[in-house]
C-alpha cells in the first residue's frame, strides 16, 4: 500500500488541480447548484485522482523517465588515459 500511495503521490500532486476544475466545471454543465462536494463525491474524487496518478507514473512517466536517462546520461566513449605528473622527489618540475 505504501508502495501504491508512494508511486502515486507525485502525479497526485501534479494532477489534482486541472482535475478539480474539470470536475467543477462537469458540475456546473450538468446543473449542480451547489458545488460543495458531498462526501461521497469527494471521497471518489480523492480514489479517482489517485488512481489517475498511480496510472500516469506506471504509463507514461517511467516510460519518458527512462528514455530521456538513456537519451541524455549515455556513458561517455572511452579516452584513453592521459599521462599522470609524478614528483621524483626532487624539487624540480614535475616527470612524466
Amino acid at each position: 500500500m505504501a508502495l501504491f500511495l508512494g508511486k502515486a503521490s507525485y502525479p497526485v500532486y501534479a494532477l489534482h488541480m486541472p482535475l478539480l476544475l474539470v470536475t467543477l466545471a462537469g458540475l456546473q454543465i450538468i446543473g449542480a447548484r451547489d458545488l460543495a462536494p458531498s462526501a461521497g463525491v469527494a471521497l471518489a474524487f480523492v480514489i479517482g485522482v489517485t488512481a489517475i496518478g498511480y496510472a500516469f507514473d506506471r504509463l507514461v512517466d517511467t516510460r519518458v523517465r527512462r528514455w530521456l536517462t538513456a537519451r541524455w546520461l549515455r556513458p561517455a566513449p572511452a579516452r584513453a588515459a592521459a599521462p599522470v605528473a609524478h614528483f621524483s622527489g626532487d624539487i624540480g618540475a614535475p616527470s612524466l
